[in-house]
């Protein structure tokens, strides 16, 4: 739960505290534009205006948050090459209108079993706001550009959208 020194932190700080608020709430918080906040330590309520897009928290129903994991099989000898493009449009991709998260991994080397490396293999993972949002990141005029630029680096693609459960 938050409290008031809560909203005497840093913009990355107060990033995750408005994702606590996101969570607590069952909201959206890129649309809320006044929250309560109950201390429990002090049974008062913290109101603040997070100064954002829309007026109105949106019910706990109506979010359905999408994660995506899209696992790429870059061709032999071009997973930097795919970074590099894949970098590129990061930024502009987290700008997008219900862009929660976006970024690559890679397979880390450990000494857990049951795990299955592979040193051309890019696995990324998204988390949009609806369904809407992530249609609209696919439609998106960088992303049409994007494409064509990586498609030779790409040997094969398996893409999963998933829903909470």
């Amino acid at each position: 739960m938050l409290c008031q020194s809560d909203f005497q932190r840093n913009d990355k700080q107060l990033a995750g505290s408005l994702l606590c608020i996101q969570r607590f709430f069952g909201c959206n918080a890129a649309t809320a534009q006044r929250t309560t906040v109950y201390c429990p330590v002090r049974y008062s309520s913290i109101h603040y205006s997070l100064f954002l897009n829309r007026s109105r928290l949106e019910p706990k129903e109506q979010i359905q948050m999408i994660t995506v994991i899209a696992t790429i099989h870059c061709t032999p000898g071009h997973r930097d090459d795919f970074l590099r493009e894949f970098g590129l449009i990061i930024p502009t991709v987290l700008k997008e209108e219900g862009c929660i998260e976006y970024g690559p991994t890679t397979d880390a080397e450990t000494s857990i079993g049951n795990q299955h490396t592979h040193q051309d293999r890019i696995t990324i993972v998204e988390k949009w706001e609806s369904l809407p949002a992530l249609e609209a990141h696919l439609s998106a005029s960088h992303m049409e550009a994007y494409r064509p630029k990586v498609k030779d680096f790409v040997a094969s693609t398996e893409l999963r959208i998933l829903k909470p459960a």
